[in-house]
């Protein structure tokens, strides 16, 4: 389910972000992406602010703010291509990527950052000496600023409301597929772009990489504007008696309204490797369907895109069957049940 910001929102994440100590209540991560835009312009602004009285006073140019804030915005941009160029053809994981980066994001990325480098080189350049045609380069670069910085902030709007338990890119997975695997990780990826319901049965070992894999498929989403809910396994048992909470503090959807769902440590291993079955299908089953919003969780679930991340504890194909069977039960059919061993 793709999600439109509304303005409303973004204006109450930017007071949010803007107005208070980050020191008590943590850092979001649309204020992360302010803070580096604004490192960004201050990396403009202040060489080219040396750089012009450099060139007033040793040299004698003409119209020294304008060549100081070309030099700038020259040089950061020859640092980002490099930058963009190694991570393409020079910093490849060994092996190649499991999955590629998304280059065009990457790349959209990149010209922000140029972009805003020089506004704060211009800026500096205005404030230093004005001039007519000045001003109109920088008005220019800020109406330009305005598109990337609606994307970029209602990205992070996105990834943050996803509430996963750190970030993760699937460009940055390391452990080994095989390509039925990649293809299984990018059919369901692609199905949640298409708001095709379908669910996912992750297993596999200890440390084997079954949470990242999920946050890393729900983070291409959330970055996509899609809906996603991250959850773990027990705090879903008590979300299943409780109401749609309210919608506040900007949130803009809660865990039954999710295009994707993302249920984790559903059978978590012990501290030793052994293996223990805490939640088996039948008790999900009995708490999905209790008798005060059975229907609800029900119809949730058999609408969204869902990754079961089972755990070690699973105990083998025969407990995987019971939860294929369970989802079955519930009215899934059974070519959208897929199942990924890690």
């Amino acid at each position: 389910m793709k999600i439109q910001v509304p303005f409303s929102c973004i204006r109450k994440q930017l007071v949010y972000d803007l107005i208070g100590k980050d020191s008590y209540r943590g850092v979001t991560l649309s204020y992360a992406w302010l803070a580096n835009q604004s490192g960004h312009f201050a990396l403009g602004f202040v060489p080219t602010c040396f750089i012009y009285q450099l060139l007033r006073h040793c040299w004698a140019i003409e119209n020294p703010s304008i060549v100081a804030a070309w030099l700038v915005a020259l040089f950061w941009l020859l640092f980002e291509v490099f930058n963009v160029l190694k991570s393409i053809f020079f910093s490849k994981p060994k092996g190649g990527f499991t999955f590629q980066p998304r280059w065009g994001n990457v790349v959209f990325d990149t010209a922000t950052d140029v972009l805003v480098f020089a506004i704060g080189a211009f800026a500096a350049s205005v404030a230093c000496n004005w001039c007519h045609n000045l001003w109109i380069e920088w008005l220019v670069a800020m109406l330009l600023f305005l598109y990337p910085a609606y994307y970029w902030y209602t990205t992070k709007i996105c990834q943050q409301q996803a509430d996963f338990p750190f970030q993760f890119r699937l460009s940055q997975w390391a452990g080994g597929l095989t390509e039925e695997q990649k293809r299984t990780v990018l059919h369901f990826l692609a199905q949640g772009l298409n708001h095709q319901s379908q669910h996912l049965l992750v297993t596999g070992a200890i440390n084997s990489g079954k949470t990242s894999i999920g946050i890393g498929i729900g983070n291409e989403l959330a970055i996509q504007h899609q809906a996603v809910s991250y959850v773990t396994a027990t705090k879903l048992l008590e979300l299943f008696y409780l109401p749609n909470p309210a919608l506040e503090n900007n949130r803009l959807w809660h865990w039954r309204n999710a295009g994707t769902l993302i249920i984790d440590d559903i059978n978590p291993a012990l501290p030793n490797g052994a293996t223990a079955i805490f939640l088996s299908s039948a008790i999900m089953k009995a708490h999905l369907q209790n008798p005060f919003f059975g229907q609800q969780n029900t119809t949730a679930l058999l609408q969204q895109n869902v990754i079961w991340i089972l755990g070690s504890g699973t105990g083998g194909q025969a407990q995987l069957s019971d939860w294929q069977s369970m989802l079955q039960q519930l009215g899934i059919a059974p070519a959208n049940i897929v199942w990924l061993h890690l």
